[in-house]
């Protein structure tokens, strides 16, 4: 029969086999969360002193938002990225705007590489893309510029960060002469966000530009016209890179 002491002697092992177990279980947890936050931190390229973005970093990244760059957020680290991405024929440009983003030190020093993929109709194409490190100051970029993951919008401050520097990236990268003009595919905005983005050129530079339809519901093009290109290479000239001198004389 169980008197007091076997009692007690029992609800001691429990306690000492409660104590064991859960002791166990926290020190594996931690060694979990260790080694998981050093993979994760490596996978993600995740760096907590990126340099505070100035009028310049915002400028270079306003640029080519305009263009095939996006943002990613990470929901389980709350930290966003800038993917930058061009294909083969314009390799010089996007090197140039690598250069730009590691010296502000926004991006690991990896050179991007060139690489390939299929396209649609079986065609081989070359392309260039490359990430700046995940940080959570980014997460303002992202907030500025998606109204959800997949629908890009024009910032209310792009009137500040419009800059020269800007407009270079972004006409350098997205720019297709045409007549004589500058043609800039640019579907990914609403209407009224481009409407608001040529006036800004209007107002601020003395470019006037066009909005056309691409031929596809709701997708525009941006066409600077000739009379203007003076303007706009007057402006931008000690961004362009010899490669694309082209697209403005």
């Amino acid at each position: 029969s169980l008197n007091a002491s076997n009692i007690f002697n029992l609800y001691f092992n429990i306690y000492i086999l409660y104590f064991i177990i859960n002791s166990s279980y926290n020190i594996s947890k931690n060694i979990y969360y260790s080694i998981r936050n050093k993979y994760t931190k490596q996978s993600l390229d995740i760096d907590t002193t990126v340099p505070s973005l100035d009028e310049e970093g915002r400028s270079i990244i306003y640029g080519s938002l305009l263009g095939n760059s996006i943002v990613n957020k990470c929901i389980n680290t709350d930290k966003s990225r800038i993917t930058f991405y061009q294909e083969s024929s314009h390799n010089n440009y996007l090197l140039y705007l690598y250069n730009l983003i590691n010296n502000k030190g926004y991006c690991n020093n990896n050179i991007p590489k060139i690489l390939t993929k299929l396209s649609k109709h079986g065609k081989i194409i070359k392309y260039i893309r490359f990430n700046t490190l995940w940080n959570n100051q980014f997460n303002t970029i992202y907030d500025k510029w998606y109204l959800s993951s997949n629908t890009k919008v024009i910032p209310k401050d792009m009137n500040i960060y419009l800059t020269p520097l800007a407009i270079a990236i972004w006409t350098m990268g997205q720019g297709i002469k045409h007549n004589k003009g500058l043609l800039l595919p640019i579907n990914s905005f609403r209407y009224n966000d481009l409407l608001y983005l040529t006036n800004i050129l209007y107002n601020k530079y003395n470019i006037l530009c066009i909005i056309e339809s691409n031929g596809k519901v709701n997708q525009y093009n941006i066409y600077i016209l000739p009379e203007y290109i003076p303007n706009l290479y007057l402006l931008i000239k000690s961004y362009i890179i010899p490669s694309m001198k082209y697209k403005y004389i």
